[in-house]
C-alpha cells in the first residue's frame, strides 16, 4: 500500500506540472502579443510628439517670414534648424530617442539614422493645403481616429499646419504633388 501511494504521487506530479506549464503558455502567449505590439508601437511615432514637431515647425515659419526651414546640407539638417529649446525627442520615434539626443549634442543636427521622418525643404506656411511638409519615413499604423485604427498609411504634416493620416496611395499623390510644387518654384527662382 505504500508503494501504491508513492506511485499515485508520482502520477499526480507530472500532471501538476504539465497543467502549470499548459497554463504559463496560455497565460504567455497574449502577454507575448501585448509586449510585442507595444515594442512595434515604439519604432513608430506618436501624435503627441507629433503636435510638438508642428508647433516648432509653425513657430520657426512665424520668425521667418513664413518660410520652413531649408537650406541645410540635407533635409534633416534643415529640418534640425527648428528645434531650438524644443526637445530633439519629438523629431523622431520613443525607440530612437535616445541615439537622436546624442547625435544631436554630438553634431547639432539630424540623420536619416535617428529621425524617423522625412522633411520637404522648401515649403511656406502659405503654400497650398494639400502640400506635405513631413511624413513618417516608412509606412506605419495609426493610432488616432477609430475608423483608421490598424490601417497602415503614413501621418503626413500638411501646409494647413495639421497632422493627417493618408493612405499610402494617397500619401505618394500627395508627395508626388508636393516634390513637382517644390521642383517649379525651384525653376522659378533660377530664372529670376
Amino acid at each position: 500500500m505504500v508503494g501504491d501511494s508513492t506511485a499515485q504521487r508520482r502520477l499526480r506530479g507530472p500532471r501538476w506540472w504539465f497543467a502549470a506549464a499548459s497554463l504559463l503558455i496560455v497565460a504567455g502567449v497574449p502577454l507575448f502579443c501585448l509586449l510585442w505590439r507595444q515594442w512595434v508601437n515604439e519604432a513608430q511615432s506618436c501624435a503627441n510628439c507629433r503636435s510638438f514637431m508642428r508647433n516648432a515647425l509653425r513657430a520657426y515659419s512665424a520668425d521667418h517670414g513664413g518660410w520652413f526651414p531649408f537650406g541645410g546640407k540635407d533635409e534633416w539638417d534643415s529640418l534640425a534648424k527648428c528645434i531650438g529649446d524644443n526637445p530633439v525627442h519629438v523629431f523622431t520615434s520613443h525607440e530612437l530617442a535616445q541615439k537622436a539626443e546624442a547625435h544631436w549634442k554630438a553634431t547639432g543636427t539630424l540623420s536619416e539614422e535617428v529621425c524617423c521622418y522625412r522633411y520637404n525643404e522648401g515649403l511656406r506656411d502659405d503654400d497650398p493645403t494639400d502640400m506635405v511638409i513631413a511624413y513618417c519615413g516608412r509606412p506605419t499604423r495609426w493610432e488616432c481616429r477609430e475608423h483608421y485604427v490598424g490601417k497602415l498609411g503614413r501621418p503626413c504634416l500638411m501646409t494647413t499646419g495639421i497632422w493627417e493620416w493618408k493612405s499610402e496611395l494617397e500619401f505618394q499623390e500627395l508627395l508626388a504633388r508636393t516634390h513637382t510644387f517644390l521642383a517649379e518654384r525651384r525653376a522659378k527662382a533660377r530664372h529670376r
